[in-house]
């Protein structure tokens, strides 16, 4: 069979997931999502859907084959703190932790954009018992 070789940009994130072996883009971890959020909790909650999610999966969950968990005791903030989660937004970040690859840039947020998908991060953790 010839493999189909096809621009990624043309991929939108549902049609990788659904070229990926079975499994694969599942969550790595359940989570609990926070019962309520403030306002910035609320807009991080959107921009990480739309931003973050496709690789972190649905509320910090991770996938597998694509991307670690944020609600993880390795992202408590005594081990990453925000400023941490916001250089690597802004930066990227080299795969140290987990074995998904390294993280781009995310440059389309600004930085109070970082800081509420950030707080949603942390709400999410909270809400799992990762302080």
């Amino acid at each position: 069979m010839k493999p189909v070789v096809v621009p990624i940009a043309a991929l939108t994130l549902s049609a990788l997931a659904a070229a990926l072996p079975a499994g694969q883009g599942d969550p790595l971890v359940e989570v609990a999502r926070a019962a309520t959020l403030t306002d910035a909790q609320a807009e991080g909650l959107g921009l990480y859907e739309s931003n973050c999610s496709g690789c972190h999966g649905a509320a910090g969950a991770g996938r597998i084959g694509v991307g670690p968990p944020l609600v993880h005791s390795v992202y408590r903030r005594s081990s990453v703190s925000d400023f941490s989660f916001q250089i690597a937004m802004k930066r990227g970040a080299e795969a140290r932790q987990w074995r998904f690859g390294d993280m781009p840039a995310q440059p389309d947020l600004s930085e109070s954009q970082m800081a509420a998908v950030i707080a949603y991060v942390r709400a999410v953790q909270k809400a799992n018992g990762i302080d």
